[in-house]
């Protein structure tokens, strides 16, 4: 398992879930995009719980970077 967030823990991690994830990587995109940063393709990452309430997406930008994301959930 990855070492724990610098972030810490999500609040009530355990009501958090994949679904909400989800919801809040698409939200991240779109403000990516509104401060000028395309992401061309996102997926879950091959592990993609990450524990403490975060999962893991994959994104490529369209100058080709590739970030890993742990999306509190």
């Amino acid at each position: 398992m990855p070492p724990p967030s610098r972030h810490g823990p999500v609040p009530d991690a355990y009501g958090a879930t994949k679904q909400q994830a989800t919801r809040n990587i698409a939200v991240f995109i779109k403000d990516l995009a509104e401060s000028g940063v395309a992401v061309v393709s996102f997926a879950p990452a091959t592990t993609c719980y990450r524990g403490e309430g975060r999962w893991a997406y994959l994104l490529l930008t369209d100058d080709e970077r590739r970030l890993e994301i742990r999306m509190p959930g």
